[in-house]
C-alpha cells in the first residue's frame, strides 16, 4: 500500500462544470429511462455539490421524479426550493406532502387539497398541512372555490368547509377582504351561508349496473311505508357522494325518517350485489362503505367474520376497509369487535391496522387504549342487576354469568340448568323462538367480549393501572356485564401509609377483608390488588371470605405466585437456565407474549409489553419453524432483552411487580 504522503494522480478525464442546467436535466431524464436507474441510485448529496444557481435550476425537474433529494436540498436552500417542492407535491404526492409540512406556501394548497380529497393514503398528512397553514390554504383555494363549477371548485369548497369546522370562518372572511371587491365578499358569505344539503358534487356519478334497488327489501319509513322508487334513486346518489369531510347531511335525514333495521338490511343487499355479483369494482366501493353509513350491530355480526377471513384469501386491503366501516358504524358493539381484531387475528397486518385505529380513537378521546375499551363495552341488553329474563310464555328463565362471563341459565325456582331448554307444547311459539334467538346472540356476543375483558383486567392488575372512584363505579361496578367479574376480584386504594383492600358485594356495596361494610373516600384512587403488595394474613382472610361465598376468581389473583428477588439480574439468569419444548414457548402466547420477528417462517424470540413503556424479548436457540412441527425439538433459553422507551435497561431497574410477573412467566415455561 502506498504511504499516505504520496500524492494522488489527477483524474485523466476531469469533470468540467459547464453550468448547463438544461443539459443536466436532459441527461437525468435519459438516465431515468435507462436500465441504469434500476442498478444505480444517485446519492442525495450530489445535488448539493452543484453551484447554487444551477442546483435551483435543475431542482424542479429532479424533484418531480425522485425523493432522494428532498430532505437534504430543502434543508439547505429553504424557500429558494419551493418550485421543486411544488413539483414533488404534484408528482410524488406522499413524499412531497411530507416535506411540505415545513413550508407554508399558498401555491401548494390546490395540490394538497386535491390529495386530501382523492388520495386516502396521504389524507392525514394533507389534512395536517391544511390545518397547520390555514391562511395559506384559504389564499390558495379561494379563487377555485368561487370559480366555475367542476372538481376544482368541489375540492376547494370541501377544504374550506373543513377549515370552517375547525374555527377559521373569520380568517376566510379576512382573506376574501384582501381582494377589496364587494362581489368577492358577497360570494364568500353566500358560500358560508349555504345550506349543507346544497353541498353535493357538481358531477354526480351514474348508478352502476348492479344497482337494482326495486328488487331488494326496501327501507321502511317509521310508519312502515316502503320508500318509493324515486326516493331509492336519491338515496343511491347520496351513497355515492364522497365522504372526505363527513357524511352528506341527506343521509342523516334518511336515517332519522326510516327504521334503522330496514336501512341496514337494504345496505347489506347493496354490499352483496357489489361483492358477489358485480366483481367488486374498485370505483364502486361506496357499495361497501355504505355499510358504515346505514349499518347496525347486526351488520357488524355479518361483516366481522368476513373481515377476519379476507386476508387469508389475499384480500387484506378489503379487510382494512372493513375496519373503516366498523369505525364509521361507531356503536359500542362495532368498536368492541374492532378491538377484538386488534387483540387477536391471524393476519398480523390487519391486527396492526386495527390497533392503530383503536389508538387513534383513544387519542381523540384523550384515553388509553384500555380505558377506551372499557368505555365501549356494550351492556348487551342486560338489566341493572346484570341479568336477562327470557320469556317462553308460561315459563321464564333468568340468565346470569359465571366467573368467565359465560351465560348461566336458571329456572323460575332459581335452579341452575345446563342450557336454555327447548320449547315444549305449552310454550308460546313466538316468544320461545324469540327468546332462543336472543340467547344465541347473547352467547355469541359475550364470547368476543369476555376474553378481551379478562385479559385487560389481568393486565391492569400486573401494571397497577389506576381508576378514579367515579370512573371505577361508572365503567366497572355499575356495568351490567362487567360487575359479574368485578365482584370476584380484590380491589384496593391508598389509605394513609397502607393499602385498604375491599371487594364489591352482591348488592354492589363495598366490604373489607372481614366482610364489614366500608365507604370509599370520594378521592379514592383504586387499583386491582396484586398479592405482591398484600401481607399473608390479608391474603388468607380474603381467600377464606371468597371460599365462604363460593366466589371463583376469573384469573389467579389471591392464589398468584409472587417472586421477590434480592438480585434481579441473577434471578432472571437462573430462570433462563433451561431448555424447553416448542409447545412450552407457544404457551407464552396465552400469557400475552407475541412471536418476535420471523425470517422465512422461523421463530427465534417472543416479545411482551411489561408496562406502558417497558418491553421484554426472550431469545432462544434453535428457532422453530411455523411450517414443520417437531415435538421432539427443545430450545435453550438464550437471553432476555429489556427496553424502556426504546432504551436498554437491566432487570434490577424494573418495578418490583413487573419483575415478579416476568419471573412468573419464565418459571412457568415447562421443562
Amino acid at each position: 500500500m502506498a504511504p499516505f504522503s504520496q500524492e494522488l494522480e489527477p483524474p485523466r478525464n476531469p469533470v468540467r462544470f459547464t453550468n448547463d442546467a438544461a443539459g443536466l436535466c436532459a441527461a437525468y431524464l435519459a438516465y431515468k429511462a435507462s436500465d441504469l436507474s434500476r442498478q444505480i441510485v444517485p446519492h442525495s448529496y450530489c445535488l448539493l455539490l452543484l453551484p447554487e444557481d444551477m442546483a435551483q435550476a435543475v431542482w424542479p425537474t429532479l424533484a418531480a421524479y425522485d425523493d432522494f433529494f428532498d430532505y437534504f436540498f430543502m434543508a439547505k436552500v429553504g424557500l429558494k426550493g419551493l418550485q421543486g417542492l411544488l413539483a414533488a407535491v404534484e408528482r410524488r404526492t406522499e413524499s412531497g406532502i411530507a416535506i411540505a409540512q415545513h413550508f407554508g406556501w399558498s401555491v401548494l394548497a390546490p395540490a394538497i387539497a386535491q390529495a386530501y380529497v382523492k388520495i386516502k393514503t396521504v389524507r392525514a398528512n394533507a389534512r395536517n398541512w391544511l390545518l397547520k397553514f390555514p391562511e395559506h390554504a384559504i389564499t390558495g383555494l379561494l379563487p377555485a372555490a368561487l370559480g366555475k363549477a367542476g372538481s376544482a371548485r368541489d375540492t376547494a369548497v370541501t377544504v374550506l368547509r373543513l377549515l370552517v369546522a375547525q374555527g377559521h370562518t373569520e380568517l376566510i372572511r379576512q382573506v376574501a377582504a384582501r381582494y377589496e371587491q364587494k362581489a368577492v365578499n358577497l360570494a364568500v358569505q353566500a358560500m358560508l351561508d349555504a345550506d349543507p344539503l346544497d353541498g353535493y358534487p357538481a358531477k354526480i356519478s351514474k348508478a352502476p349496473g348492479f344497482w337494482l334497488p326495486h328488487l331488494w327489501p326496501r327501507p321502511l319509513l317509521l310508519d312502515g311505508t316502503p320508500l318509493p322508487n324515486s326516493a331509492l334513486e336519491h338515496l343511491g346518489s347520496m351513497l355515492r357522494f364522497p365522504m372526505t369531510e363527513g357524511v352528506y347531511p341527506g343521509i342523516e335525514q334518511v336515517k332519522a325518517a326510516c327504521q334503522r333495521e330496514s336501512l341496514a338490511e337494504f345496505a347489506w343487499h347493496v354490499f352483496q350485489q357489489w361483492d358477489y355479483y358485480a366483481g367488486v369494482p374498485a370505483k364502486e366501493s361506496w357499495a361497501f362503505t355504505a355499510l358504515g353509513l346505514l349499518g347496525t350491530d347486526e351488520t357488524v355480526r355479518q361483516l366481522v367474520p368476513l373481515i377476519r377471513t379476507w386476508p387469508t384469501e389475499g384480500l387484506l386491503a378489503r379487510a382494512q376497509t372493513g375496519l373503516d366501516v366498523l369505525v364509521r358504524i361507531g356503536s359500542n358493539y362495532a368498536l368492541l369487535q374492532l378491538n377484538g381484531i386488534a387483540q387477536k387475528v391471524k393476519s398480523k397486518p390487519l391486527q396492526l391496522a386495527a390497533q392503530q385505529k383503536m389508538q387513534e380513537l383513544a387519542d381523540n378521546a384523550g384515553l388509553t387504549a384500555d380505558e377506551l375499551a372499557e368505555r365501549i363495552t356494550p351492556d348487551l341488553g342486560l338489566d341493572a342487576a346484570g341479568g336477562l329474563m327470557l320469556d317462553f310464555g308460561p315459563r321464564q328463565f333468568h340468565i346470569g354469568f359465571n366467573e368467565l362471563l359465560k351465560p348461566v341459565v336458571y329456572d323460575s325456582d332459581g335452579k341452575r340448568l345446563a342450557d336454555l331448554p327447548k320449547p315444549n307444547g305449552s310454550d308460546n311459539e313466538y316468544r320461545a323462538s324469540e327468546a332462543q334467538r336472543q340467547f344465541k346472540a347473547l352467547k355469541r356476543d359475550v364470547k368476543a367480549l369476555a376474553d378481551q375483558t379478562l385479559k385487560r383486567l389481568e393486565r391492569a392488575m400486573c401494571q397497577q393501572r389506576r381508576w378514579e372512584r367515579e370512573i371505577f363505579e361508572s365503567t366497572l361496578v355499575q356495568h351490567p356485564l362487567l360487575q359479574h367479574v368485578v365482584r370476584r376480584l380484590v380491589w384496593a386504594y391508598s389509605a394513609g401509609e397502607h393499602m385498604q383492600t375491599f371487594r364489591v358485594a352482591e348488592d354492589l356495596s363495598y366490604t373489607d377483608a372481614s366482610d364489614n361494610t366500608i365507604s370509599l373516600p370520594a378521592t379514592a384512587v383504586i387499583v386491582l390488588a396484586h398479592p405482591f403488595n398484600l401481607v399473608p394474613a390479608i391474603v388468607a382472610s380474603l381467600s377464606q371470605l371468597f371460599a365462604d361465598y363460593q366466589l371463583i376468581q376469573p384469573f389467579a389473583q389471591l392464589s398468584r405466585e409472587v417472586f421477590r428477588a434480592s438480585n434481579a439480574d441473577a434471578a432472571v439468569t437462573e430462570a433462563l437456565n433451561k431448555a424447553v419444548p416448542t409447545n412450552a414457548l407457544r404457551g407464552l402466547e396465552s400469557r400475552g407474549w407475541e412471536k418476535g420477528n420471523n425470517f422465512s417462517g422461523e421463530i427465534g424470540s417472543y416479545r411482551t409489553q411489561l408496562s406502558a413503556d417497558c418491553h421484554a424479548e426472550l431469545h432462544f436457540e434453535p428457532p422453530y419453524s411455523l411450517a414443520v412441527a417437531d415435538k421432539t425439538l427443545r430450545h435453550q433459553l438464550d437471553h432476555l432483552t429489556l427496553e424502556n422507551k426504546g432504551q436498554p435497561v437491566a432487570a434490577a431497574q424494573l418495578d418490583a411487580i413487573v419483575l415478579s410477573e416476568l419471573l412468573r412467566d419464565l418459571y412457568h415455561l415447562n421443562n
